[in-house]
Parts: C-alpha cells; structure tokens; sequence
C-alpha cells in the first residue's frame, strides 16, 4: 500500500495502492484526498519519519480551500498537492 506502484510521467508525485506520496524537504510524506457528492471533503496525511498524521474531514463545498490551511498549521508542511 505504502511502495509506489505506477510511474506518472512529468508529475511530482508517485502512486501507490490508494495512496500518493510526495517527497518533502523533512521526507517523504504519504496523503489521499476525497470528496463525497461534492460537498463533503477530507485529506488524510502520513509522515512517517515523524510518525504523525491527520485527518481533516469537512462538510463544505469549499473545505478543499480549508484543509491545507489545518495541515499546514499542524504539521509545518507546505504540500504541493495543495496546489491543484
């Protein structure tokens, strides 16, 4: 689940079974991003070399617009998966 299983040409990020993973300048760091009839978003985060993680489940349309700002106030991490 946790070991890249797909090469993406040209991206920045790596696949694996549900999950992406990013490298950042603290590590490699693993996320996955969803929404539910548009409405209800969340972003789940693992840093492993850490050993942290967070959850953010949101119930607006606009949470996609919510949740980088909690990751980034929780974990110090400027993700570029926050720009898409």
């Amino acid at each position: 689940m946790l070991h890249r299983q797909i090469d993406v040409a040209g991206r920045w990020t790596d696949k694996g079974l549900g999950w992406n993973f990013e490298a950042t300048p603290r590590g490699p760091v693993f996320y996955h991003f969803g929404r539910n009839a548009g409405i209800f978003k969340s972003f789940a985060l693992g840093d492993p070399a850490r050993q942290i993680g967070i959850v953010v489940s949101t119930n607006a349309a606009s949470g996609n617009l919510l949740y980088p700002r909690v990751v980034r106030a929780a974990t110090g991490l400027d993700l570029l998966a926050f720009d898409v």
